[in-house]
């Protein structure tokens, strides 16, 4: 039987998996150039295909706009998400579900110091087993999300966001005792 971060037989029970990684997300305006941004997840999931995650982010855009004086943009989001999960295979999952933020911006586009607000929107993933770490199954996460920025100095239309991140399962459900 195998058991990974996000793939696991059905009748094995599943924990939490905890993901990390990278996340670029589109510009809020034209002339910032999106950087690679850090998120940080824990992700539980349930017997009826059923998943709910909590994570941190930091996002970073550069204003380029006047070239002799670049600006850096960091946005900070502690998120919550829930969604649906099915297994393919006992090498892939994919994940579907929706998406909130709590966000809080310095520099967000149209305002002249710190913003706060929140971002909605679906999300989906496909994670694929790349081995076992230590006895912790470990996989590959490819995930895309459509976000819709409302923030207290100026709303934006919906935002894609692409991430590439590592899942590993935090406490497996079987001893991590070394393989023959």
């Amino acid at each position: 039987m195998c058991c990974w971060a996000g793939v696991a037989l059905a009748q094995e029970a599943h924990t939490v998996d905890f993901q990390g990684g990278l996340v670029a997300t589109q510009p809020a305006r034209d002339g910032l150039d999106a950087m690679p941004g850090v998120a940080l997840e824990l992700r539980g999931y349930g017997a009826r295909h059923l998943w709910l995650s909590g994570g941190l982010a930091v996002e970073p855009t550069l204003d380029l706009g006047n070239p002799e004086r670049g600006e850096l943009n960091v946005l900070a989001a502690a998120e919550l998400g829930a969604g649906l999960f099915a297994d393919v295979g006992d090498r892939v999952r994919l994940l579907g579900g929706a998406r909130v933020d709590a966000l809080g911006a310095d520099g967000w586009p149209g305002a002249d110091d710190r913003s706060y607000g929140v971002r909605v929107g679906p999300s989906a993933s496909a994670l694929i087993v790349i081995g076992h770490a230590w006895g912790h199954p470990m996989a590959l996460e490819a995930r895309a999300a459509w976000l819709a920025h409302r923030m207290s100095r100026g709303d934006s239309p919906g935002l894609w966001q692409a991430g590439l991140l590592v899942s590993g399962v935090l406490f497996p459900d079987r001893p991590t005792a070394s393989r023959p």
